[in-house]
């Protein structure tokens, strides 16, 4: 089926956001960063793995996105992006436009460095054949 994996875009460079967690008792300080109201969306991980982001991005992108980075361990990373579920319009339009807020993909290459590349192929899925309301016990 059509999905995206969740790759590095240069091997052996990461973005500016994104960085090795390299305690995971004691990760760093979360520093909040400014984005406009409704126009963007920010997505911050302390001390997680990349496959978790690619969970995130699957219902974002609207097909199952597999993390192929090979990146092992946890990470901490900041990720802005603009919302394309709405059309911005007015004042959100224009706070948008100044603070140049990329859409997703561009986002995930210039802030974690990674890429989302489309393709086709096998996909663990989960089925459901049946469903029933719980007996009364």
């Amino acid at each position: 089926m059509r999905h995206y994996a969740l790759v590095v875009d240069k091997a052996g460079v990461t973005g500016p956001r994104l960085t090795r967690c390299d305690d995971f008792d004691n990760p760093p300080p979360f520093t909040p960063i400014r984005v406009p109201a409704g126009t963007t969306i920010p997505i911050t991980a302390m001390c997680t793995s990349l496959s978790s982001l690619a969970a995130a991005m699957t219902g974002i992108m609207g097909a199952p996105v597999v993390d192929r980075t090979e990146l092992t361990g946890v990470w901490n990373y900041v990720l802005t992006f603009r919302d394309n579920s709405q059309e911005l319009t007015g004042r959100m339009k224009e706070l948008a436009e100044i603070e140049n807020v990329p859409q997703l993909p561009v986002a995930i290459r210039e802030q974690l460095g990674l890429r989302v590349e489309e393709r086709r192929g096998p996909v663990d899925v989960i089925i459901v054949e049946s469903a029933e309301r719980p007996s009364e016990n």
